[in-house]
């Protein structure tokens, strides 16, 4: 019998190998139902391309560039960042996953890719600290793609998160996250509630937008027996300064631009960036982190 997922895998092949040019105009969520997929189809190849089905840990390394936002003039670039994110999802009921992630990241100098601890400012000349980062959350993912943020120790939090219907063109899917987020930092600039950790009402609160994409194989994909889909991820985020310079009195616009890969395990990262992780970081690398 010829199941849906089957269908759709074979319109995949047929696509891939007859190389059809679909017009975007009939690239919708529509076109995904014609294939037979379901919402939680769908989501269950969002959670391969994201995580790994079967619960074992993944990661994405990603570079990205940091400029001034400015109404009318090119964007300059300030500083670059480095950084890398644990991912796990376990299935949940009703076919809902509950996705936990662990984050570090450091500023670079654009010129040299030293890892960089001061930035002048741009509106100002002078140099502020700039405040490297790590960060723990989760979040609940439902089919009718909704992501629910887990943020129950922290009142402060206040997350949008969606998951937008993917985009089929040929042989390659997109799938879509957009975030919009408001929190007020901690003492320490980590996003997670820690003993070390204190929030500092005092500062206000940080807004960031962030559209990302994740593109990988289509087919790939649908193969059955896979948990896990290579893939590269884009995104853009919009935020004030505050981010990542937290003493500043006047903040100015930014815009992030953030390029990475899935990984299943450190090796080929940059060894620089493990050693400073490792070193900072201690049980980072480990199983233990996530």
């Amino acid at each position: 019998m010829l199941t849906r997922r089957n269908a759709a895998l074979g319109i995949a092949s047929a696509a891939a190998s007859t190389a059809i040019m679909l017009d975007f105009s009939k690239i919708s969520w529509q076109s995904n139902k014609a294939w037979g997929l379901s919402k939680a189809e769908q989501l269950e190849l969002f959670i391969k391309f994201k995580a790994d089905l079967s619960g074992e840990r993944s990661g994405i390394y990603y570079q990205a560039d940091l400029f001034h936002l400015q109404q009318n003039k090119m964007l300059p670039l300030l500083v670059r960042c480095e950084g890398f994110s644990w991912n796990r999802v376990t299935k949940l009921t009703d076919n809902r996953y509950e996705a936990t992630l662990t984050e570090v990241g450091y500023y670079l100098d654009p010129e040299t890719g030293q890892i960089q601890d001061e930035l002048p400012v741009p509106t100002t000349g002078e140099a502020h600290k700039l405040h490297h980062y790590t960060s723990q959350s989760s979040h609940i993912i439902t089919p009718d793609e909704v992501l629910v943020p887990n943020f129950s120790d922290r009142p402060d939090v206040s997350v949008d998160l969606q998951n937008r219907p993917a985009v089929v063109l040929d042989d390659t899917i997109v799938f879509h996250e957009d975030l919009q987020a408001e929190f007020i930092p901690t003492s320490t600039g980590r996003i997670e509630r820690d003993e070390q950790s204190d929030i500092d009402s005092s500062s206000g609160y940080r807004r960031v937008s962030q559209m990302t994409t994740y593109t990988g194989d289509f087919a790939k994909a649908l193969m059955e027996d896979s948990t896990s889909v290579p893939c590269t991820s884009y995104s853009m985020m919009f935020s004030d300064s505050r981010i990542f310079i937290f003493d500043l009195d006047e903040h100015f616009p930014m815009v992030w631009r953030l390029f990475g890969r899935k990984v299943n395990s450190i090796e080929g990262l940059p060894q620089a960036f493990q050693d400073r992780v490792q070193k900072d970081h201690p049980k980072f690398w480990s199983e233990s982190s996530i």
